[in-house]
């Protein structure tokens, strides 16, 4: 028997009104309940990355770093691009992407430049974050990365510029591939605190590039100098 078949008009009213309270305040607690979700793995995250960078210095250290950012926003890959204010390009200098997922960093974008993408350089050096839920509306202006991201299947993506005292040199991305995503404050900020972390060793490695840079070009000054002085012996 239909529990309502009896009331009311006024008795149906009361009893929408305490239903939709009572839906209300469930919302709210399933809304508390995904922060304190989110809070507990992003701390973790933050943990494993932080002990990750601090515990050795190999090479794919950053690549590791990544790998749990990937894992922590369940997106299909995640990149570092770097500019290079000399050669006027920016330098995909890091990618990792789930099982099943092709990377095409080093044959599509391993150098592009500003006449690749335009607005994309634009957008991240004036310190704005790329927000896309999807590829397909992404305004004309945009229609050169538009272009790059269909090469790869690309649905979303979130790029959030990385700077360091104050100058932007680059930009983290998150790219999804199997699914759109509907990016929200909290995952941009989440992103850029991971970031903010992720950007200490990008400058560490950076550092480190200068100083083997700056050894080559030494040996190999000491080691002109010396065929001179030999030669000149003879």
């Amino acid at each position: 028997m239909d529990k309502y078949a009896h009331y009311s008009r006024e008795d149906l009213i009361s009893e929408i009104e305490r239903l939709k309270k009572e839906q209300v305040e469930n919302d709210s607690i399933s809304n508390s309940n995904k922060m304190m979700v989110n809070m507990i793995v992003l701390r973790r995250t933050i943990s494993d990355v932080l002990s990750l960078l601090l515990s050795t210095n190999d090479e794919v250290v950053i690549d590791k770093a990544l790998l749990h950012i990937l894992h922590f926003f369940d997106v299909e890959r995640v990149y570092i691009g770097i500019f290079d204010e000399q050669s006027s390009i920016v330098d995909f200098t890091h990618e990792v992407t789930s099982e099943g997922i092709i990377s095409m960093r080093e044959d599509l974008l391993r150098q592009l430049s500003k006449d690749d993408i335009p607005w994309w350089i634009d957008q991240i050096k004036a310190g704005k974050d790329i927000i896309i839920y999807d590829t397909a509306k992404m305004p004309p202006v945009a229609a050169a990365e538009q272009h790059l991201l269909e090469l790869q299947d690309v649905l979303s993506l979130l790029a959030l510029p990385v700077s360091s005292e104050g100058k932007v040199y680059g930009f983290i991305g998150l790219d999804s591939v199997k699914k759109y995503s509907n990016w929200n404050a909290l995952d941009i900020e989440n992103l850029r605190v991971l970031a903010d972390i992720v950007s200490i060793a990008i400058e560490r490695e950076h550092a480190q590039h200068i100083m083997e840079h700056s050894a080559n070009l030494m040996l190999k000054s000491e080691a002109l100098l010396s065929k001179e002085i030999f030669s000149d012996m003879i």
